[in-house]
């Protein structure tokens, strides 16, 4: 049960300030990750010698935030748990369910789908009780992509669908819309090559190519490129005479694009999705070499489902 909020349920205003500095300088590549950490790691220790719990909680939280993006799941999870703990401790419910989604997520990443669908399911339903349509939209994101993890396709774009038009619905939110859309369109994109509607498929991945260049963050970036490529590797010939025929390059701007902000498991999935794409184009040998780095990150990284995904295709390569 979450207690009645209190007067100190929210991080100050100086305090959120400080923290945004960081994270958007960390954002745009501008301060590296090991300096991000350090930063945040600094704001815990002045948040817990002032005895103030939402400001110590929000800098657990985007400490686990760095984390995840650098792969580091089960690191993100231990700064996940005690920022929730501190909320809830402070009875700001709205950021509670915020860390119940990033708690998803971390889980996701790692391959437990099941377990995070609950999650996913649990901060639908509180965000629902809040009235919070942001974080029901993202539950809801969050949630079919996991389903689709799982190959459940008609659950996962009934998910997705309905996340969109809820998204449609955010107050005063723009600013992070992109974000949240680019996921969709990845969502979406897998449905279509699933389906074999290359058209919409290839549709879904230029929305999401304009969506990043709204949002202008390289991890935008890496996710539209990505997909482009993605595309372009079952279509063969680009429909577009913008862009170039072969995935290749494209997978080349994604791994730049993550490698810019250190997020270490979205910069492993783009190298695995790189050398599917090689395998499928007979070029096995170079996508043989590129699974060999793969495994040892996603081993590093404890992403077991995606390990045992990457050294099944190298099996099939042998």
């Amino acid at each position: 049960m979450v207690a009645h909020t209190s007067s100190h349920a929210e991080p100050t205003p100086e305090f959120m300030a400080q923290c945004q500095k960081i994270l958007e300088r960390w954002r745009i590549g501008e301060l590296p990750f090991a300096d991000a950490v350090a930063k945040f790691s600094t704001l815990v220790q002045q948040a817990s010698q002032e005895g103030h719990s939402a400001n110590l909680a929000r800098a657990e939280q985007l400490l686990g935030y760095l984390q995840h993006y650098r792969g580091n799941y089960n690191i993100s999870i231990m700064h996940n748990d005690r920022a929730r703990t501190l909320y809830e401790r402070v009875g700001n419910r709205a950021r509670v369910i915020t860390l119940i989604i990033n708690q998803g997520e971390n889980y996701r990443f790692k391959g437990e789908y099941k377990r995070a669908i609950s999650l996913y399911d649990q901060a639908y339903a509180e965000a629902s009780e809040l009235g919070d349509i942001r974080s029901q939209s993202i539950a809801l994101l969050n949630k079919g992509l996991a389903l689709l993890s799982l190959q459940e396709y008609e659950a996962a774009r009934e998910a997705l669908q309905h996340a969109y038009t809820l998204s449609e619905q955010w107050p005063d939110l723009r600013d992070v819309l992109p974000d949240m859309q680019i996921e969709i369109h990845h969502g979406l994109v897998e449905i279509f090559l699933h389906e074999g509607d290359y058209e919409a498929a290839w549709e879904q991945a230029m929305l999401a190519m304009a969506a990043a260049q709204l949002a202008d963050k390289p991890v935008q970036y890496g996710y539209a490129y990505r997909l482009v490529a993605r595309v372009l590797t079952v279509l063969g010939q680009s429909p577009d005479p913008a862009y170039a025929d072969e995935p290749d390059e494209y997978f080349r701007r994604a791994v730049a694009a993550f490698r810019d902000v250190n997020a270490e498991g979205e910069l492993a999935r783009t190298m695995f999705e790189h050398a599917r794409s090689l395998a499928s184009r007979g070029r096995n040998t170079r996508a043989a070499r590129k699974l060999q780095q793969v495994m040892m990150i996603f081993t590093k990284l404890g992403m077991t489902d995606d390990a045992a995904q990457a050294a099944e295709l190298q099996r099939q390569l042998l």
